[in-house]
This record gives structure tokens, sequence and C-alpha cells, in this order.
């Protein structure tokens, strides 16, 4: 071979400082953030079938006696649809 000529050295990754790393940063998130909570999902099998909440809206007693009400959904989607095209015609009309 030629004198004096020498391949450069390849850097070498350590799997095991990557991991450290990964380990304190995760720590870290924790102490500043504090741990995750997990979402618990509690699934119960009901006679009949579920309310068409759609059309038909929420109307349910609750366990202290008192009654939760909403509108039907579709009531306040074609509500928003409509705000969304009124302004939507007053930017269209502000520009001209």
């Amino acid at each position: 071979m030629f004198a004096g000529y020498s391949r450069p050295r390849r850097r070498r990754r350590s799997i095991a400082s990557n991991s450290v790393l990964a380990a304190a940063m995760l720590g870290l998130r924790d102490a500043l953030e504090g741990p995750k909570e997990e979402l618990i999902v509690i699934q119960a099998e009901v006679p009949g079938e579920p309310p068409d909440i759609d059309r038909k809206g929420l109307h349910a007693e609750l366990e202290d006696g008192s009654l939760a009400v909403g509108p039907p959904l579709d009531q306040l989607k074609d509500q928003a649809a409509a705000a969304r095209r009124k302004a939507k015609r007053r930017r269209r009309l502000g520009r001209l």
C-alpha cells in the first residue's frame, strides 16, 4: 500500500449510549410533565338499541336525578355549516 495513506476511521455508534440518552429524556419528561394518565374504557352489555342522538338529541336522567339534555347533532352540524357559509360570504364581500 501507499506510505502515509490511512483510511479515515468511521465513527462507531454505541447502542448502549443511545439507550441511556433515551431513558434520561423519558425520565426528564415524566419529571416535568408528570406521568401519563391512561384512559380506562369500561364496556357493558345493555339490552335494546342505542338511542339515535343524531336525530333525536340526548335526553337522559342521571343518577342524582338531574336531566342531561342535548340538541340533535344534525341540527348542530347544520348550524355550524350555516355559520361557515356566512363567514365566508362576509370575507368575500369585505375584499371587494
